[in-house]
């Protein structure tokens, strides 16, 4: 996932004459959409031209460079977000999961040193 993150970093973009964003070179996009397991084609479109609810209707728009820019950023922010979440997820389950572990061998030790008379 942090890989996946660094390479969303790497998406370049340029202008055309229409003043809409476009990729520069797709080699990082696909490394990313890879990584993240989504088509290459639906994470382009996804970063370039997102569909927006106006009303009842979904319309698609494409973005300018700067807000292509703040597209990916937006993106790569929102999944070190769920990495960090995801990695403080297992933190706390295997620290607890560690402590039930040991709070069960103590008592099954405690256990036997009384019933079993230490044997």
């Amino acid at each position: 996932m942090l890989s996946a993150i660094l390479h969303l970093g790497n998406i370049a973009f340029a202008d055309n004459q229409r003043e809409v964003a476009q990729l520069v070179d797709t080699n990082s996009l696909m490394i990313a959409a890879e990584l993240l397991g989504v088509e290459p084609e639906k994470l382009r479109l996804g970063i370039l031209c997102p569909r927006i609810k106006a009303g009842n209707e979904w319309i698609t728009k494409a973005l300018s460079t700067h807000k292509a820019m703040a597209s990916r950023d937006a993106l790569a922010k929102v999944t070190n977000k769920y990495l960090s979440l995801a990695s403080l997820s297992l933190s706390l389950s295997l620290s607890l999961s560690l402590s039930l572990i040991t709070k069960i061998f103590f008592s099954v030790f405690v256990w036997s040193l009384v019933y079993l008379g230490g044997e």
